[in-house]
């Protein structure tokens, strides 16, 4: 009798077990899924800004260039625009002129921008061709790495790219 009083003491220890890693487990995904939550809500996003183009220039794609935006500039610079909803942290950006691809540029530094706010940057648009493409990496608060890829065509906006990892910011 006392053999089976221990047996059932050992199959309810390891039913206990069982219910407790499956708890674990449940309580992880649940914890992610807040912390993916919570990231979604402050998820910064940069770009360059644009103003719309000329309506006549986008119907007939004056110079081969299709969009509905060009890249508006402050003082003949660049200026970042963050269309996301958090602060965008450790910003490093390199603008690429697409017809000379051998110049090399260090990148430029931003130290934030903030969410829905603008930042001029210390590159005048002038010293590019008409063909170019501007790389932002950058952090959000949460820690999660971002990157932004915008590509023109006679300085039209033609091409974003967002995406979720790499070298985000520093």
């Amino acid at each position: 009798m006392e053999a089976w009083s221990s047996l059932g003491s050992f199959l309810i220890g390891c039913a206990a077990l069982v219910v407790l890693v499956c708890y674990t487990i449940e309580t992880r995904k649940l914890r992610k899924a807040a912390f993916a939550q919570v990231e979604s809500m402050a998820k910064p996003c940069l770009t360059l800004l644009g103003t719309l183009r000329d309506p006549g220039d986008a119907i007939i794609g004056k110079d081969s260039a299709i969009g509905a935006m060009v890249v508006r500039t402050l003082d003949g610079q660049f200026v970042v625009h963050n269309i996301g909803n958090g602060l965008a942290l450790n910003v490093t950006y390199v603008i690429s002129d697409r017809e000379r691809p051998k110049r090399r540029k260090d990148p430029g530094y931003l130290a934030y921008v903030r969410e829905r706010g603008r930042t001029q940057l210390p590159e005048p648009i002038n010293a590019y061709g008409p063909e170019f493409e501007a790389t932002f990496q950058y952090k959000s608060i949460g820690g999660r790495r971002y990157k932004s890829v915008i590509t023109t065509s006679h300085r039209v906006l033609t091409n974003f790219s967002f995406t979720e990892g790499g070298d985000g910011g520093r």
